[in-house]
């Protein structure tokens, strides 16, 4: 009898795309959360000229590997050193930059990294190679803020192999999304009360299996956007966003979450452009629900920073 909760995920960026760099499920797993693996495939139906009615077999194509799951937002434990998800941003179309005690997740336009990840269930190992995907942030009050990450890559058939023990490095302690522990907020240059904070990297993914080359899972846009729960202030005098809104004046947003070094991420929106917000109650509250997108401006790939310090 296999168990769900028997699950481990590891991971390592490749040299080469699509070839195997074998990740070790001791030493390059990561403590992830909701971890979803399987395969999707394209099916053509064989269709023969029988003289019965029934249903036809079909042909199994373009196999790719998915692997879905959450990692809590948090440093790796020691400023300067790359956290644990860091690997999976890049992968998602993101450069890793190390500058003194911070490291600095930038977002790219070509030159793509990918894994190879391997996930065992229970003693079934299952493996993706030239992996790519896509994020999502979310965080509320009272929650642990989590990473959403959505992966697919070149399917490799599964076989048996005995559930390791794993060593998880680069990850610290966890902490709520709430007063004291997120801070800096900033919208526009003013601190509002912030209760929930969501964004989707929004990145299409074509997966490829062309006659003549190696099967590849490529990124071929991104179009980021996500929504800021705010309480609205007291008076428009106080702070009033609609002119911007109605000049599509870009804006921009940051606030950090964590509260000592190498247990700390950063999150800078430099460009946003808002939407008309839409009110909303919270215990009687009056809040303001501003959706965005993020928009680069030239030189392009800056509409979005994170930086673990």
């Amino acid at each position: 009898m296999a168990l769900t909760r028997n699950r481990i995920l590891a991971s390592k960026i490749e040299t080469t795309e699509g070839v195997n760099v074998s990740p070790s499920t001791s030493t390059d797993a990561a403590t992830v959360l909701e971890l979803e693996v399987g395969v999707d495939t394209d099916e053509v139906e064989r269709e023969i000229a029988v003289p019965w009615l029934g249903a036809r077999k079909v042909v199994y194509s373009r196999r790719q590997a998915t692997f879905n799951f959450d990692v809590e937002i948090s440093g790796s434990g020691t400023a300067g050193t790359p956290p644990a998800w860091g690997r999976f941003i890049q992968a998602c179309g993101f450069s890793e930059t190390i500058v003194n005690s911070t490291v600095v997740y930038s977002p790219i336009s070509s030159g793509f990294p990918s894994l190879t990840m391997v996930a065992n269930q229970d003693g079934v190992q299952y493996v993706g190679l030239g992996c790519r995907g896509s994020f999502e942030i979310n965080m509320e009050v009272g929650e642990i803020p989590v990473f959403s990450f959505e992966f697919m890559g070149a399917y490799v058939s599964p076989t048996d192999v005995v559930l390791p023990t794993p060593t998880y490095t680069g990850q610290a302690e966890p902490l709520t999304f709430a007063s004291g522990n997120t801070t800096d907020f900033l919208l526009d240059g003013y601190a509002f009360c912030m209760s929930e904070f969501s964004l989707d990297l929004s990145n299409d993914m074509s997966y490829r299996e062309l006659v003549g080359c190696a099967k590849s899972n490529k990124i071929t846009e991104r179009a980021i956007e996500g929504e800021i729960m705010v309480e609205r202030p007291d008076t428009l005098a106080i702070k009033n966003l609609y002119p911007k809104i109605e000049g599509h004046t870009l804006v921009a947003s940051s606030f950090t979450h964590g509260t000592t070094a190498g247990n700390m991420v950063q999150f800078s929106l430099p460009t946003l452009q808002l939407t008309f917000p839409e009110g909303d109650d919270d215990e009687g509250i009056l809040m303001h629900n501003y959706g965005f997108r993020a928009v680069p401006v030239s030189p392009g790939n800056n509409e979005l920073v994170i930086t673990a310090k």
